[in-house]
């Protein structure tokens, strides 16, 4: 889908019939003015939203049927390459046409022409696998990455790897018996949690007690957990429970054809339950993180339901690039998984995480 902006922009280039969802229809505005062709596609060239644009159709040939339209689409042409060359974006051209001056003239420029959308859709997957095997280098704006490749999966790793860029957890320390969850208590402070490691489902399991009050309810919990999930280390870590708060899950998962792909959705321990999800490519821009939370069925339920306040929908969305991002840099991660990610007025805070190594 096609950004807010990105389609607002189009309809101030293009008549009101138009098509502004992608793919884009210029609804006969390139009989009408030429000039249309390049307006669309140096909009959507420059808007962020694709790496590549297709224009498909007619553009070529208008020559061929008034021989006076011949420079004007020459020099739509000439705008067709500028558009691709400013913006660093691929252009490809899918045309009725053949061997006219102003495919002569995209020819020349560097922009590809193909008499079949088939060739154009072939040509842009090689162009994209050959990227996707290069070496990408780290965008400026990011925080430095991690410097070595995540061999394990486990909470205490992946929290490590996620913090790096950026994500809130709560404090915490890891032991391996309840001596030292008691000491590790008097710096998390009470009430915390107290966690298994190196389970899927931690609840169902018994390998989660939450709202431990004092050292005696952490050493209860200790010895009925270990007894439950055989578990060799633990993390106590401060209990986060701030106001209105929701939670959401925030996956990525490598895949084989389009690379990481980022979903979001309702979490908690019920997200199989509800369902709800939208995905998008790895990484995101905030705008695009944000449009993404917006499109949940729960949606309502982050921008203020039946006068509840609504949640930090900039923090959510910071929250969401950094998992994005994490997993794009890491490619010998296969999945990586935030739930739940709890988000509320104030901010949004990790509180359980973990990855799944490429095998």
């Amino acid at each position: 889908p096609l950004s807010p902006d990105t389609v607002a922009a189009l309809r101030e280039r293009l008549p009101a019939g138009a098509g502004t969802a992608n793919p884009v229809d210029l609804a006969g505005a390139g009989e009408a003015d030429l000039a249309a062709y390049a307006r669309v596609a140096d909009g959507l060239l420059h808007s962020g939203d694709a790496d590549a644009v297709v224009l498909t159709g007619y553009f070529g040939d208008y020559a061929s049927a008034n021989p006076a339209q011949a420079e004007d689409e020459c020099r739509v042409a000439h705008d067709l390459a500028d558009a691709s060359l400013a913006a660093g974006r691929a252009l490809v051209v899918h045309t009725m046409a053949r061997d006219t001056p102003a495919l002569a003239v995209l020819r020349e420029r560097g922009i590809p022409v193909y008499e079949r959308i088939e060739q154009a859709a072939s040509a842009l997957a090689a162009a994209a696998g050959t990227a996707a095997a290069a070496p990408r280098p780290p965008a400026p704006h990011t925080a430095p990455t991690a410097t070595y490749p995540l061999g394990d999966g486990g909470y205490e790793s992946v929290r490590e790897l996620l913090a790096s860029y950026g994500l809130a957890f709560p404090a915490a320390e890891f032991v391996t018996d309840a001596d030292a969850a008691v000491d590790a208590a008097h710096r998390t402070g009470y009430p915390l949690a107290l966690k298994a490691m190196g389970l899927a489902h931690k609840t169902e399991a018994g390998g989660v007690a939450l709202g431990l009050g004092d050292a005696g309810a952490l050493r209860a919990a200790f010895a009925r957990m270990r007894a439950a999930t055989g578990a060799a280390r633990y993390a106590v870590e401060a209990m986060a429970t701030p106001p209105y708060a929701r939670e959401l899950i925030v996956g990525v998962r490598r895949d084989a054809s389009f690379g990481p792909v980022v979903m979001v959705g309702a979490g908690g321990v019920t997200a199989e339950l509800h369902a709800d999800t939208a995905l998008a490519l790895a990484p995101l821009t905030p705008a695009r993180a944000r449009a993404l939370l917006l499109e949940l069925r729960h949606a309502p339920l982050l921008t203020g339901w039946r006068g509840a306040p609504a949640v930090h929908l900039e923090a959510a969305a910071a929250a969401v690039c950094a998992v994005a991002r994490a997993a794009a840099d890491h490619p010998e991660l296969a999945d990586l998984e935030v739930n739940p990610l709890l988000v509320h007025p104030g901010g949004a805070i990790a509180l359980d995480a973990h990855a799944v190594p490429v095998r």
